[in-house]
């Protein structure tokens, strides 16, 4: 997305941009999804929903819940008086760049993972993702995730 660019900085995505009203954006996937492989999931779960035209969707977050809506997403600040709409397409490119610098962050050592730990940890989501919602996730062969595995 132009104007905001996410990076790994000590093992956590954060971000740059060059306009403030990208900030809450950039804190709903930096703050809100984080390093959580599953929320990440879900945000593009949503993204291809909206995309092909399925009813709205929200996705609730800590600080941010963001409101799909047609060819619009509004994300709204939970407690302070802040909205900042947002195209769909500028949010699908925000969260695709998101899932690939995510896919960068190494594994923690010292952080003991129970699902699925023989994976790596984007699979061990997936395949959980999957199973949860019984079907295959729609990004299946894009941005790293692969077409085929553990169905």
């Amino acid at each position: 997305m132009n104007g905001l660019e996410f990076y790994l900085r000590g093992g956590s995505v954060e971000y740059r941009r060059s306009d403030d009203r990208l900030i809450p954006l950039a804190v709903w996937l930096s703050s809100d999804v984080g390093n959580n492989f599953g929320r990440c999931l879900d945000v593009l779960d949503s993204v291809s929903k909206a995309t092909a035209g399925e009813k709205a969707q929200e996705y609730p977050g800590d600080i941010y819940t963001a409101t799909f809506v047609g060819e619009t997403v509004l994300v709204e600040h939970n407690f302070l008086e802040e909205t900042a709409e947002y195209s769909l397409d500028d949010v699908q490119r925000a969260a695709e760049e998101y899932w690939t610098v995510l896919l960068r962050k190494p594994d923690d050592p010292d952080f003991p993972r129970h699902l699925l730990p023989d994976l790596p940890e984007h699979l061990a989501y997936l395949y959980f993702w999957e199973e949860t919602w019984q079907e295959p996730h729609p990004y299946r062969g894009r941005l790293g995730i692969p077409a085929q595995g553990s169905e």
